[in-house]
């Protein structure tokens, strides 16, 4: 019994002696599965909440990038005048996607062989769209500009190739040289009320000047001069009579007329879509020397030869490819040889390009497809299944 009180106490004693020179403890704080997954889940929403702002952030982002698509472009492309004559060119816009609401026009020129007043632009009131200011030359006078816009109607939006207005020169330089009239790419703005158009964004992206060839003077007509002859009391001299016979020249050429145009396939098609126009006209007073192509979408071709150039009688072929989608509208006039074109609206084809899927969307390089609701709709899709997913894990403790 002694020795095993002994033997007792002996290990009571190095029990004591072991805890005094044993390390502190240190208690680690303990964790059930409950708490972990509620860690778990909590980080998770962390991390969505970032992720979604982000999202929504880089897609507010690709919708303050307008798509430009609007050009212009004048009718005819070039013309050949006398000095004192005047020319006239029919501005048109191509707007694309864009739904264009306001143009502010400025065309720059030669002010040493054209000359322009500011009544020199009139506004096709076909096109909705008003006068807000101008039209105003600069005071260099080799500028015109003129600020116009459909008002606050959103229906009048220009969606589709308008001919906005007409410009009117007087030719004022020397003979034999040329001059452009230009688009001042800097100075015009376009904007558009489009879904991915943003609010005062410049849509406007190309303009195609118009050419002038200046011939010599215009020669006016030698006046005839009357002599009265003296009377004489035995003979009474009549007036010679004014011959009205169909003999007599024409005090003023005529235009040719633009009569139809054609293609070859229908007018509806997927991106690349080739399509041959095909022209007829003619002039009863001269020739044609040449038929212009505008196909709407920026691209302008001239012939002067074959399909019956030179004569009366055209009927002229043209080819084009549309490579982007979008509502475009085709035109063709025709110049006789006295420089005098036929009517810009005679000839007119609304031509509609859809895209791979269908589906007409005009963009020459798409934004991706992240729109709004897009964005947060797939942002908030994960955040739901993350929570499903955190919230099983909770109820299957």
């Amino acid at each position: 019994m002694c020795q095993e009180l002994k033997w007792a106490s002996l290990d009571t004693l190095a029990s004591v002696i072991y805890d005094k020179l044993t390390l502190p403890k240190f208690n680690l704080p303990s964790f059930s599965r409950k708490k972990l997954l509620l860690l778990g889940f909590l980080f998770v929403i962390l991390l969505v909440i970032p992720l979604t702002v982000y999202l929504v952030g880089q897609q507010q982002q690709l919708r303050s990038r307008a798509n430009p698509n609007t050009n212009l472009s004048f009718v005819p492309p070039d013309q050949t005048a006398s000095v004192g004559a005047k020319v006239n060119f029919d501005v048109w816009v191509a707007p694309g996607t864009n739904l264009v609401n306001f143009i502010k026009l400025v065309l720059k020129y030669d002010s040493t062989k054209l000359s322009a007043t500011e009544s020199s632009f009139v506004v096709n009131p076909a096109s909705n769209l008003t006068i807000l200011q101008g039209p105003v030359i600069g005071t260099a006078g080799d500028e015109l500009s003129v600020a116009l816009s459909v008002e606050s109607d959103p229906t009048k939006v220009i969606q589709k190739d308008t001919k906005i207005g007409t410009v009117t020169f007087d030719v004022i330089g020397p003979p034999d040289t040329s001059t452009q009239i230009a688009f001042d790419d800097k100075q015009i703005q376009i904007r558009s009320i489009g879904a991915q158009d943003p609010f005062k964004e410049n849509v406007f992206v190309n303009g195609v000047p118009a050419k002038v060839t200046i011939q010599g003077a215009s020669v006016s007509p030698t006046p005839t001069m009357t002599v009265t002859p003296t009377p004489t009391p035995s003979i009474a001299i009549s007036p010679t009579p004014t011959s009205t016979g169909s003999g007599a020249a024409p005090s003023q050429n005529q235009a040719p007329v633009c009569e139809s145009l054609a293609t070859d396939r229908s007018t509806t098609g997927a991106a690349p879509l080739s399509i041959t126009f095909t022209v007829n006209g003619s002039d009863i007073d001269g020739t044609i020397s040449k038929a212009t192509f505008s196909f709407g979408d920026g691209t302008i071709e001239n012939v002067t030869s074959t399909g019956g150039i030179g004569t009366d009688t055209v009927n002229v072929q043209k080819s084009h490819t549309y490579n982007i989608s979008g509502t475009f509208t085709a035109s063709a006039v025709l110049t006789d040889n006295g420089s005098v074109v036929s009517n810009s609206t005679s000839c007119l084809v609304t031509i509609n390009v859809t895209n791979g899927s269908g589906t007409g969307s005009g963009n020459v390089t798409p934004l991706p497809r992240t729109g709004p609701s897009q964005t947060i709709v797939g942002a908030g899709a994960i955040g739901g299944i993350l929570f499903l997913i955190g919230a099983l894990l909770f109820l299957a403790l």
